[in-house]
Parts: C-alpha cells; sequence; structure tokens
C-alpha cells in the first residue's frame, strides 16, 4: 500500500505544475500585451525611449469596457500583463511622451469611461476646439493611439484561459505631428513676426475616432504657438538673409486633408503664398519613399519643414520642403 501511494504521488508531482520541467507550457500562466511603436521611418521599436505613460482599454469580447488602467513610465519593457479573469478581451490605449496624465489632458480630451462604455465609443480630440473657439495654438505632448481596428493592427483577442500563453501586440500610431515654416528673405529690411499672419487653415482633424479615423467636426485653424523674426548671420555673403520662423503641432494628418498652408501680411491680408499642405508634405513620398502609400508616409514621419523664400519685393520665389535629409525644390515659376 505505501508502495502504490508513493508511486501515485511522484505521477502526480511529476505531472504537477510545480514541477520544474520546462516542456510543460500547461503549467505556465503568461498572459500579456506587447505595445510597440516601429511604424515610424527608422522602422525601429522606439517605445522605451518615447513614452513616458500610457493608459489601456481593455474590453470583452462584446466590447465591453472590463477594466481601464494607466501605467507610468520610464518603461524599462514594452510587455505588460494584467490581473483578469479568465475570458477573451480586447485592448486598446493611448499613450503620451509624458507620465503626467493630467498634463495631457490639458491639451487632449482624452476618453472618458462610464458604465456600459463599449469600444466604438473610444475617441481622442484637441482641446479648446468649439464653436467659439476655432484656433489651436499649443504645444502638444505627442500622443499615440492603438486598438484592434485602428492602422497596422489585428482584431486579436487574449484568450486567458488557466495555465497557459497568449499575447496580443499593439502597434502605435503617432498622431501629433511638428511643422516649421522659416519664412527667409533678402535685402535690408527684416520680417517682423507682427507683419505676418501665417496659419493652417481649414483644418478639420481635431477628433479621431475608435480605428483612428480623422472625423470632420468642423473646420477650425492652427496659430503657431511659436513665431519669431530674427537675422541668419553667414559669413562670405553681402547681406544676411531676414527670417520669420513658424512652429505648429497638429493632430493626425490624412491622405486627402484640405488643410492649407497660408502666409499674409497682417496690415492689408495680402496673400503672400496660399496651398494645400498635404500634397506639398507627399512630394517627398513620391520621389523617396515610393515604396509607401501616401497614408503610410504620413504617418511614420511626424516632423517637417518648409522654407519660404522671398525676392526683393517680399513676393514669395521658392518653397523647401524638408523631412530629415531630403529635400524638394518648388520654384513659382514652374507653376
Amino acid at each position: 500500500m505505501t508502495k502504490t501511494f508513493s508511486f501515485v504521488l511522484a505521477v502526480l508531482l511529476l505531472f504537477s505544475c510545480s514541477a520544474i520541467d520546462e516542456k510543460w507550457d500547461d503549467c505556465v500562466r503568461n498572459y500579456k500585451v506587447k505595445v510597440v511603436y516601429d511604424y515610424n521611418m527608422l522602422r525601429a521599436d522606439a517605445f522605451t525611449s518615447q513614452v513616458q505613460g500610457i493608459c489601456f482599454y481593455i474590453f470583452d469580447e462584446n466590447d465591453r469596457l472590463v477594466k481601464e488602467e494607466f501605467r507610468k513610465g520610464p518603461f524599462f519593457s514594452n510587455e505588460f500583463s494584467f490581473d483578469l479573469p479568465d475570458g477573451k478581451y480586447r485592448f486598446a490605449c493611448v499613450a503620451g511622451d509624458t507620465a503626467d496624465w493630467d498634463e495631457m489632458s490639458r491639451y487632449w480630451s482624452l476618453p472618458v469611461v462610464h458604465n456600459g462604455f463599449s469600444a466604438p465609443e473610444l475617441s481622442v480630440s484637441l482641446k479648446g476646439i468649439s464653436d467659439g473657439d476655432l484656433v489651436s495654438d499649443k504645444r502638444l505632448p505627442a500622443l499615440w493611439y492603438a486598438s484592434p481596428v485602428s492602422p497596422n493592427n489585428s482584431d486579436k483577442m487574449l484568450h486567458i484561459n488557466g495555465y497557459g500563453t497568449d499575447e496580443v501586440v499593439l502597434s502605435l500610431i503617432r498622431n501629433t505631428n511638428n511643422i516649421r515654416l522659416i519664412v527667409q528673405k533678402n535685402g535690408e529690411q527684416n520680417l517682423k513676426s507682427e507683419d505676418f499672419v501665417c496659419e493652417l487653415k481649414d483644418a478639420e482633424n481635431s477628433f479621431t475616432d475608435y480605428a483612428d479615423h480623422v472625423v470632420d467636426k468642423g473646420k477650425f485653424s492652427y496659430i503657431p504657438f511659436i513665431q519669431k523674426g530674427g537675422v541668419l548671420h553667414n559669413s562670405g555673403e553681402n547681406s544676411s538673409p531676414s527670417v520669420l520662423i513658424s512652429e505648429w503641432d497638429v493632430n493626425r494628418l490624412m491622405k486627402d486633408s484640405r488643410m492649407k498652408l497660408t502666409v499674409k501680411r497682417k496690415g492689408d491680408k495680402t496673400p503672400v503664398f496660399d496651398m494645400d499642405l498635404v500634397p506639398l508634405l507627399l512630394m517627398l513620398r513620391h520621389e523617396k519613399y515610393a515604396g509607401m502609400n501616401d497614408q503610410e508616409f504620413l504617418d511614420r514621419e511626424f516632423e517637417y519643414e518648409f522654407y519660404l523664400i522671398l525676392d526683393d519685393s517680399g513676393e514669395w520665389m521658392q518653397l523647401v520642403v524638408k523631412v530629415k535629409d531630403w529635400v524638394i525644390r518648388l520654384n513659382r515659376m514652374d507653376l
């Protein structure tokens, strides 16, 4: 009897999850969500180096909210685990380059959950865009977004069922973009910030939905969060160019956006420059990144620089579009 009992006990220990034997995967409980930010021009995961705060929205298989959970950086891993009962779950998240979520909420209208909150209700929008205040003039904290139906993601659910392993990958899209305009003029007269109005007009991208699609909630203008004049001191030249620098942070750009880059003289409102923004950006895609479609280029890149060159009379003569080390020049006489 004693030998029989010992044999049975040994067999139970052999097949027990407490037994140390790596071949028994059923003895492991490892359910995780992996968050990556490799949808960028470098095609390298920059999650741990750029993201400082992330808020997860966890839904059941019927898309009803189960839990909202915030994690604060710095992050040394891009894998996250959650205390959840057995079941099937979908995940979405909003991430920022600050761990101060109150700071994020000053600039972004982040999801406000309630009893019965469902996944399609998830959205993010710029704060302060309303019928009475149709401008955005703020330097924005960087915001990333991912959901099961956003670009570069799949509608895979995390299956938690006792001991076992499963993984869901969330691929972040960076929604915030930085646009910098340098107006340059040769001559003795300096360009002053109070002499020009630089705007991104007819913007419609204040609001993004569950799928990270831009939803038109009305037109508004982006006003530079900084605009200043100065002089470029170049050695070896007879005259130093006078410059006006303007900078904007904007929400997600779409390939069919009709936003316009405009420069006007403030006194008489005379237009100096007025062209659709996105086609100018996509000129670079056609030249250097022909392997990408238009929307992929706009989602991977997030820093753009323009140089608008004025002649002595103050009319624009050349526009230079620059991304990283790639440049395209557009001459007015060619249009």
